[in-house]
């Protein structure tokens, strides 16, 4: 009886596989017709095949279909029901499994920053000793780009510096001790930005050394800011000078040879070298004619950088830097040849500044190419405009119009809590701390990780983790993707989208699915996000189907509720979804799903560990969408506070984007308010016109006209010196 009973059980298992067998063969024949499989998908296909006859489970075909949709094998949607009742009794015993491993928005992979780099630097031909030279060894840096090692923050940061072809909404998950020598970094630059040098010495004596950060790109920082206070507060100019030639010289000591063309020099690099080289020519000026060739091969580096957004933090200050050198050499009488080259420099760099949408050194960059054009006898009403406007806006908001070269710009990376990331992961899941850190770490030790600590191991990371069902991330971007050539075009699609050219972005969004290929179930979310965005703004689309199209998008990877309980480590892509979904409520007048959703998220944010720079970027947008939901229902006060607070941090990491629809809210806040006299708000509407021409889009533009003409009667408007 016991043999009968093994005989029909071993049968019926032998049965079951083989149909199962049969059906993952049909699916790859139906996945191939539909071209919904590439080779990679056939090959695991293969794989599972082999596990249905040799292991007895019955939920294989189920597992090994996840690991499809896991391995971002499967293109597009498959109606299951269609190839098999038997796979929908396995979908029954197996439901969990199947939400967790085929749900395409919920991918976890990380983004390896190794892979990024070699793209990078083998499209632009560079040798790896030219690239690294004096940041770390070859060998060293070989490891980051096959894997074998991950590189620190300041490393990657440097070396997507001189790659000139850095990544917007870069993220970065770091320890606390690492987040907290950002946070320094960050009170010296505002001490420099706002000139307290007195701030910036309590901040220098207050230097600590991060130990897991590159020693020397951390000596370096410091040096320059020490140079800075020999020279601002001190007054001591060779002291200054030896701190800025020491600090470039960590790193770029090659800048002092003549053939150095080969070699790459980052953003920050060459601004500690302006620095260096102001000083040098009052020390020394007899060095000047050396100091402006080296000067005019940095410009040439410069231009020659892939990514305009890398190019924009180096140039308006060496633009200005050369026009100091020039001067100490030619004096005041420059021949009309130097002032033709003077000012196209000028002007390329003062429309990249727009195109980019950036303040540096704008006041500065303005007053001399208004120089040049008056010299030159050229038309100069629009930029005489522009440069009264930009006067305008720093006087209101009390803001120095004072040339400061100290303050060199860098990436605003979106920097993450690994030890938060790990414990919100942990409390979503209901864990204590030891069933975490069980067979993996002791609960000690995985306490100090989840207080930022110390950081994990990369194995202990990636088993932490895993069980808590994470993306084991130390870098991560928008698209979770290791093609270069895919977050160039998702940067490129950003812009066409900021400036409302949809047809474009929709060319763009069909370009980068190519690209991405086999990864594009992973980046479902984005891609669906952008594809809803676009079918909205052709007006293919009601504003309560986008909502739900939103919502359903946003339920791939987090669950509504979740906001505002500080349960959530949010994505780019999410916290995109979360700003345009209560931008819809806004539009619908839904005021108060909106306002509980960016208040909530904006909660979530600011508790987060990080510097105010930081925390600008991921939070500009939410907050000018909450301030207008305040102004809609007649909150002046609490809107206006909004409205000030973020245009003063635009203006102290020199940030326009959206300027003009903060300056335009502000002035119709004031209007509505009638605290004000009758002229300011009027004034403040044509100052935020000015700068939407300067830096705006067409949309917002075109909104601001409309409520300037239909409220103010006027069809033109001007700024004049009296302002």
């Amino acid at each position: 009886m016991f043999m009968d009973d093994f005989i029909i059980n071993y049968s019926f298992n032998i049965i079951y596989q083989l149909i199962n067998t049969i059906i993952l063969y049909s699916l790859i024949l139906y996945m191939t017709l539909q071209r919904k499989i590439g080779r990679k998908g056939i090959s695991i296909i293969k794989e599972e095949i082999v596990k249905l006859l040799f292991t007895p489970h019955a939920n294989h075909l189920l597992i090994g279909v996840g690991r499809l949709c896991k391995n971002n094998i499967v293109k597009g949607e498959i109606n299951i029901s269609l190839i098999s009742p038997l796979l929908i009794f396995s979908y029954n015993l197996k439901c969990n499994q199947l939400n967790s491993d085929i749900h395409c928005g919920a991918q976890r992979r990380n983004m390896q920053i190794g892979k990024i780099l070699y793209e990078m630097r083998t499209a632009q031909n560079i040798s790896a000793t030219d690239l690294v030279n004096g940041i770390c060894a070859p060998s060293s840096y070989s490891e980051y780009e096959t894997g074998k090692n991950i590189p620190d923050f300041l490393t990657v940061n440097g070396i997507l510096e001189r790659l000139g072809q850095g990544i917007a909404s870069l993220s970065a998950w770091l320890s606390s001790e690492e987040i907290s020598y950002l946070g320094w970094r960050d009170e010296v630059c505002d001490a420099i930005e706002k000139e307290d040098y007195k701030g910036l010495k309590e901040a220098i004596d207050k230097a600590f050394v991060c130990s897991s950060f590159h020693k020397k790109l951390q000596l370096q920082f410091l040096l320059y800011a020490k140079g800075v206070l020999e020279e601002r507060l001190y007054h001591n100019h060779k002291k200054a000078w030896e701190k800025y030639r020491e600090a470039f010289c960590l790193t770029a000591g090659f800048l002092e040879d003549k053939d150095w063309k080969k070699k790459r020099v980052g953003s920050f690099e060459v601004g500690i070298y302006c620095l260096y080289a102001r000083l040098y020519i009052r020390l020394d000026q007899t060095k000047a004619t050396g100091i402006r060739e080296t000067l005019e091969q940095l410009y040439l580096f410069v231009l020659s950088m892939a990514d305009e957004e890398q190019q924009v933090k180096a140039l308006p200050l060496l633009v200005c830097v050369m026009e100091e050198v020039e001067e100490a050499i030619f004096g005041r009488k420059v021949s009309k040849e130097r002032f033709i080259e003077k000012e196209r420099r000028l002007e390329k760099t003062y429309e990249q500044l727009k195109r980019c949408r950036y303040l540096y050194h704008v006041p500065r960059i303005q007053e001399a190419l208004v120089e040049c054009k008056t010299r030159l006898q050229k038309e100069r009403e629009t930029l005489i405009r522009e440069k009264e406007a930009i006067q305008f806006l720093y006087h209101h908001f009390h803001k120095s119009l004072n040339y400061n070269p100290y303050n060199l710009h860098g990436n605003l990376w979106l920097i993450v809590s690994m030890g938060e990331y790990l414990e919100k992961g942990r409390r979503k899941k209901g864990l204590s701390q030891a069933t975490v850190s069980e067979h993996i770490c002791e609960p000690e030790n995985y306490s100090r990780l989840e207080k930022g600590k110390r950081k994990p191991k990369i194995q202990n990371y990636k088993k932490l983790t895993q069980r808590l069902e994470l993306e084991p991330k130390y870098y991560g971007e928008i698209l979770t993707s290791d093609k270069a050539e895919a977050h160039l075009i998702r940067m490129e699609l950003s812009g066409e989208m900021f400036e409302g050219n949809y047809e474009q972005a929709e060319r763009l969004l069909s370009k980068l699915e190519e690209v991405l290929e086999e990864e594009k179930e992973q980046n479902l979310q984005y891609l669906e996000e952008r594809r809803a965005l676009i079918s909205y703004r052709k007006n293919l689309m009601e504003k309560e189907e986008l909502i739900e199209e939103l919502k359903r998008i946003l339920s791939y990877t987090m669950d509504l509720k979740e906001v505002g309980k500080k349960l959530h480590t949010y994505t780019s892509t999410e916290r995109n979804l979360i700003n345009q979904l209560g931008g819809m409520y806004l539009d619908t007048r839904q005021y108060e799903k909106a306002i509980s959703l960016y208040t909530d998220y904006l909660e979530d944010m600011m508790g987060e560990k990080w510097g105010i720079n930081q925390r600008f970027r991921e939070t500009y947008m939410e907050a000018l969408n909450l301030g207008k939901c305040l102004s809609d229902i007649a909150q002046y006060q609490e809107a206006k506070v909004i409205w000030e607070q973020w245009i003063k941090r635009a203006l102290d990491i020199g940030y326009a984007a959206n300027l003009d629809d903060y300056v335009a809210e502000y002035s119709y806040t004031l209007e509505m308010e009638k605290k004000e006299t009758p002229d300011k708000p009027q004034r403040l509407c044509e100052l935020a016109m000015a700068i939407s021409e300067m830096y705006g889009n067409k949309r917002i533009r075109k909104l601001i006209g409309n409520y300037y003409k239909a409220k103010y009667g006027e069809n033109s408007y001007s700024f004049t010196s009296a302002l």
